[in-house]
């Protein structure tokens, strides 16, 4: 069994090995006191063989078994009731009352990624709130645009409809000076002969 100074002593490249003897895998992703603890973790929940099979086995002795203590039923909104809601504080203050520091370096990894989580949530909800407010702001645009477009074909059709009726007074315009022409000249020829 290795001790935690023994490993803290030790390299990374030393390290990567003795994790993969004890079967961790993907160690190269690990930083080297990470690595460290990974193999304490590994240590501690796995006893040594020689323990296992030792010599002299302890011979067994028959204890009188315990009486069985009857636990008061509490209700279960008293008890959610009376839990403080955790905090970082809280968390910390919990964190040193734990016995190894083994446990202490899990909780505070666990507790950091908690709130890398939650800061990444956080990014993330503030991305979404800035891709909204630019997509009112095309659709706003995109709105303005619609309206100047409704505002130009509207026009458009009443200058047609205005060169449709000069086209008409012009034709009309047309016609009467034909017909003073030809009055004209039918007033001519009677005069001609």
């Amino acid at each position: 069994m290795f001790e935690i100074s023994e490993l803290k002593a030790k390299t990374l490249a030393e390290l990567q090995q003795i994790a993969k003897s004890i079967g961790l895998s993907k160690t190269s992703q690990l930083k080297k006191l990470d690595l460290v603890y990974q193999i304490l973790d590994i240590q501690a929940a796995t006893p040594i063989k020689e323990e296992k099979t030792s010599e002299n086995p302890k011979p067994r002795v028959n204890k009188p078994k315990r009486k069985r203590v009857a636990k008061k039923v509490v209700a279960e909104e008293s008890i959610v009731e009376d839990l403080p809601k955790p905090t970082s504080e809280v968390v910390e203050k919990n964190l040193h009352q734990m016995q190894t520091p083994l446990q202490i370096n899990l909780l505070k990894n666990n507790i950091k990624s908690l709130f890398t989580k939650q800061t990444e949530q956080k990014k993330s909800l503030q991305q979404l709130v800035q891709m909204t407010r630019t997509l009112q702001t095309k659709i706003n645009l995109l709105k303005t645009r619609q309206n100047q477009f409704i505002k130009n074909r509207n026009h458009i059709i009443i200058t047609t409809k205005t060169i449709k009726t000069k086209t008409n007074e012009t034709q009309i315009m047309v016609i009467n000076t034909k017909i003073q022409i030809l009055n004209s000249m039918e007033l001519l020829k009677v005069k001609v002969f």
